[in-house]
C-alpha cells in the first residue's frame, strides 16, 4: 500500500508544470551577440547591476569587440528567435530550468557568466 501510494505521489510530481520562479524586478537589454549554435549574449542596459551575474568588462575573441555588463543567456532554447542582435528588450532572471532542445557544439565565444531568462517583462 505504501509503495503505491508513493508511485502515485512521484507520478503527479512528474506531471505537474514546472513552476516558474522568476524575479519580480525587471532589466532592460540589448542582444548584442548571436552565435551560430544559439548561444546568446546581453548586455545590461538598466536594472539593478547587482540581482544579476555578468561579467564587467569581456572581449570577444573573435571579433575584437569590447563589451560591459554582458553575460550569456543560458536557457538558450528559451529566447526567442525574434529578436535580433542590437535589439533592445525587458527580461527578468528566472530561476526555472530551461527546456531542452537540440543544439550543435560549435566554438563561439561568449562570456562565462550565465543568467536564465525571461523575456517580455513590463516595467
Amino acid at each position: 500500500m505504501k509503495t503505491a501510494i508513493i508511485l502515485v505521489l512521484a507520478a503527479c510530481m512528474a506531471c505537474s508544470p514546472k513552476l516558474q520562479q522568476t524575479s519580480a524586478t525587471c532589466f532592460k537589454g540589448k542582444l548584442v551577440k548571436r552565435g551560430i549554435c544559439g548561444q546568446r549574449v546581453v548586455q545590461l542596459l538598466s536594472g539593478p547591476v547587482d540581482a544579476v551575474v555578468m561579467a564587467r568588462q569581456w572581449t570577444d575573441s573573435l571579433s575584437g569587440k569590447q563589451y560591459e555588463n554582458v553575460f550569456t543567456v543560458g536557457n538558450l532554447c528559451d529566447f526567442p528567435a525574434t529578436i535580433q542582435e542590437g535589439q533592445e528588450f525587458s527580461f527578468s532572471i528566472t530561476t526555472t530550468p530551461g527546456s531542452n532542445c537540440a543544439t550543435c557544439f560549435a566554438y563561439t565565444p561568449t562570456p562565462v557568466e550565465k543568467n536564465n531568462i525571461v523575456t517580455g517583462c513590463s516595467e
